[in-house]
């Protein structure tokens, strides 16, 4: 029995799906993006303040961060963020 095309709504105009039984899994995963925008944008925002427990575990540990921490916190926002800055 196949699952009627899903509906989502882009812009103003309704956008069918295929269906997603013969779909590899990134399309999967970019479909459940589409239909839940508001539970990814809570998850990018805990993920952004998730940042400050690196810097307990770095005090606990007496470490301290190096280049790659660094590259790591300007990557975090750009990658999160990169299909709203487009």
């Amino acid at each position: 029995m196949r699952r009627s095309p899903l509906k989502h709504k882009k812009g103003n105009e309704l956008v069918q799906k295929p269906d997603l039984d013969n779909q590899p899994p990134a399309a999967r995963v970019y479909d459940v993006h589409l239909r839940n925008e508001r539970a990814v944008a809570i998850l990018k925002i805990i993920v952004l303040l998730m940042i400050p427990f690196c810097w307990v575990a770095l005090h606990d540990f007496d470490g301290y961060p190096r280049e790659g921490h660094f590259l790591f916190l300007s990557g975090m926002p750009l990658t999160l963020f990169s299909t709203d800055i487009s």
